[in-house]
């Protein structure tokens, strides 16, 4: 088209009709409709001439209108200069759509508002797309917590079942290797516990599990309050396949410290701290690292970790291997010290 034929034509109306996808709705001061374009046409299914002197209230939901919005929107706008909403809204047949709009007020040179523009667009696919991920999200959420109750009321039937065959076994060995068993499957079972009551599955904060677990090794083997254990722990949001190998190496140190630091019930103390590693600012830090420290009477001379084959040991190298950890064991008569640091994320 030339310079002189598009002068000779209204720009708006150029512009307006040629924008299919928008909806453009132009109201007097009393929102009655003035002029629209032809994506309005489209989107709400009126015709130019069957709507221009309609109020523009029609197109809202029956609910929405008795409840005021066509008024509140007005106002907002009057007051702030523009009023953005999305909401559903109502085509001629009936139909509902959602769509998102800006309302904004017209003035002339006094700056008196002579009436109003609307510019609207259909979002009803978003929204229907937003509204089956919410769904399956809520199911899949639902799937899970019926997992895991199932899971944790699986390992509570173990639990029992286990203690039941203890109470059965006079030989000391035996009934040791029955409380190792209960205490790992417990560990795990505590673990579980947390991920239930949390609405992150993908996430555990560290802190109250390890306090948990402490009480739960202490009901277990009987500890007296003589040993102590502080407990010095960040508030460190673990992903579920590091703290669940974190929390059963937590749960191997401690047991080995708690029954064998001390004999004879000596009075002493445990320290266990899981900090981030290395770093001033926490939030900055790429690793954590987790120590556990007694004054006992330290490991014998000839029980080497990096060697030693017992299932305790064992079951602390392979879950560190898990987790890219660094496990350091140092032993003497002021104790010992187990140090666990691993990179987070990982």
């Amino acid at each position: 088209m030339s310079d002189e034929r598009l002068r000779s034509v209204n720009p708006w109306r150029i512009f307006a009709d040629n924008v299919v996808d928008y909806a453009f709705i132009l109201m007097d001061e009393n929102r009655i409709v003035a002029d629209w374009n032809i994506g309005a046409e489209r989107m709400l299914g009126y015709r130019r001439e069957e709507i221009i002197g309609q109020p523009a209230d029609v197109f809202f939901v029956p609910e929405d209108r008795a409840g005021g919005s066509p008024d509140a929107e007005e106002n907002v706008a009057r007051r702030d200069g523009r009023a953005e909403d999305e909401r559903w809204h109502m085509r001629r047949d009936g139909s509902r759509f959602r769509a998102s709009g800006v309302l904004t007020p017209v003035r002339d040179a006094s700056h008196d508002v002579i009436g109003f523009a609307k510019v609207m667009r259909d979002v009803t696919e978003r929204e229907l797309i937003r509204e089956e991920i919410e769904r399956s999200v809520r199911e899949r959420t639902a799937l899970l917590r019926e997992i895991q109750h199932r899971v944790k009321n699986n390992l509570q039937m173990i639990l029992s079942l286990v203690r039941l065959q203890a109470d059965r076994i006079v030989d000391p060995r035996s009934i040791a290797a029955f409380e190792d068993t209960e205490a790992r499957v417990r560990a795990i079972a505590t673990v579980h516990e947390w991920l239930y009551a949390t609405a992150d599955f993908g996430t555990i904060h560290i802190e109250p599990y390890v306090r948990s677990l402490v009480r739960n090794l202490r009901d277990l083997y009987s500890i007296p309050d003589e040993i102590e254990v502080d407990m010095d722990i960040a508030d460190l949001a673990l992903e579920i396949g590091e703290a669940v190998p974190l929390a059963l190496i937590a749960n191997e140190l401690l047991s080995n410290a708690l029954r064998h630091a001390f004999p004879d019930e000596r009075p002493g103390k445990i320290s266990l701290t899981l900090l981030y590693d290395g770093k001033s600012d926490e939030a900055s830090s790429a690793n954590a690292r987790l120590a556990i420290r007694d004054n006992g009477v330290g490991l014998p001379e000839d029980v080497d970790f990096n060697t030693n084959d017992s299932i305790g040991f064992d079951v602390v190298r392979i879950l560190g291997s898990q987790l890219h950890a660094q496990v350091t064991a140092r032993s003497g008569p002021w104790g010992t010290e187990f140090c666990v640091s691993f990179p987070l994320g990982s």
